[in-house]
Order: structure tokens, then sequence, then C-alpha cells
């Protein structure tokens, strides 16, 4: 029907299903919840350690619960079986945290007008990434002791964020992050195993592809 009447009759569908059946918002709630509020990140960030799982757990809240609750909704409002529900919420959990890490990997070593943000933004913001979580994993102790003490620092000035940026290029910081986040989107793909092959589901499969594979 929405490809018939366009978008308005599509909200107004879903509209109509969420009034028939009250039971699709608390049926999502176990996803929507998870975006608590970020004190968790704030202790990490105030702590001075931040593991790759504090890492995943932080993006989760962040970003990956969204797209998950978006794609459950989309399910739930389609009818779907229980199965593909879950299916379709683990899909949207598993390409929400591969985009994340595909984003904050870009921010190390994108070409900053396609990016259209400054290079290092993160940084700057004071953000514990999951490709600055490797170096400081992979570095020299003497680069790692370096790193955490200009992190530490109120404020980065550009040639504080480049020695960083420099230690995560050289550290492979960003190579281990990219090959998690294809990791990601190859479980988010696995996920669609049960729907049956069909275009949307070919769509659903080169979305996954795209988070991990864009340069901006």
């Amino acid at each position: 029907h929405a490809d018939e009447h366009g978008p308005a009759l599509a909200v107004e569908e879903a509209g109509d299903r969420l009034k028939v059946d009250p039971g699709v918002p608390a049926r999502v709630s176990g996803i929507s919840a998870q975006g608590a509020p970020p004190a968790f990140q704030l202790e990490r960030k105030r702590s001075g350690v931040t593991t790759e799982a504090d890492y995943v757990r932080i993006i989760t809240q962040k970003t990956a619960s969204f797209i998950s609750a978006c794609c459950r909704i989309g399910g739930l409002l389609g009818g779907l079986p229980v199965a593909r529900i879950e299916a379709l919420t683990r899909y949207g959990l598993d390409i929400g945290v591969a985009f994340q890490i595909s984003d904050d990997s870009l921010d190390f070593v994108a070409n900053q007008d396609r990016l259209g943000k400054a290079i290092g933004a993160d940084l700057r913001e004071g953000k514990r990434t999951l490709p600055l979580i490797a170096m400081l994993e992979r570095a020299r102790p003497a680069e790692a002791a370096r790193a955490r003490e200009l992190l530490g620092r109120h404020a980065l000035g550009p040639a504080e964020v480049e020695e960083i940026r420099r230690y995560v290029v050289e550290h492979d910081g960003v190579e281990y992050a990219l090959r998690r986040a294809h990791e990601y989107a190859q479980a988010a793909k696995a996920d669609l195993e049960a729907f049956a092959p069909s275009e949307e589901r070919d769509l659903l499969t080169l979305v996954a592809d795209f988070v991990v594979d864009r340069d901006r």
C-alpha cells in the first residue's frame, strides 16, 4: 500500500496499527529502554579506562538500540511472526554497532572534506572510541603512557590531536576496529537468514555492507 499511495498513507496505517494493538509500544520497550542516559560513558571517561566491552555497551545504548527499535517496530507493524521480529531486532543491533564503529574509525582516516566534519573531532570531545582503545592496547608502553597523558588534558590542540591520531594509525587501531565492524555486519547478514530470499532481504544485506564500506 505504501508504494501505491505514498508515505503519508504508510504513516497513517502505522498509526492505525498502534491504535488497534496497544501492546506494540510495550513490546518495543525492551529495546528502546536501552538508550539510557550516558552516565556510564561519563563514568568511564572520568576513570580514564574504557575497554572494548565498555565501548560496545555505550554505542549499543546510544546508536544500535535506536536502529534496532526501528527495525523491530517495522516487523511489529507488518504483523511478522515472533521469530522474524526477533531476527529484525538482532539485525538492527548488529548493523547499529557496525555503523558506529565505522563512523568512529572515519574520525581518524577519512577525507575531511568528504566526511563533512573535522578529523579528530571525537578526540577533541574526549570520546574513547574503538580505534583509540585498540591503539592503547597495542602501542609501546611509552607511547601508550604519552597518549593517556594527552587524553587526560582538559583540551587538546591540533598538534596533540595529530600525535594521538598518528599513534592510532601506526598501531593499526583503525584496521582492528574495521575488522570488528565487518564482523558485526556479517552477523547482521546472518540474522536475515530467518527470511526467504527476496529483493527486500537483498536490500537489507546491501545496507549491512554499506555501513562498513562507506568513506563518509
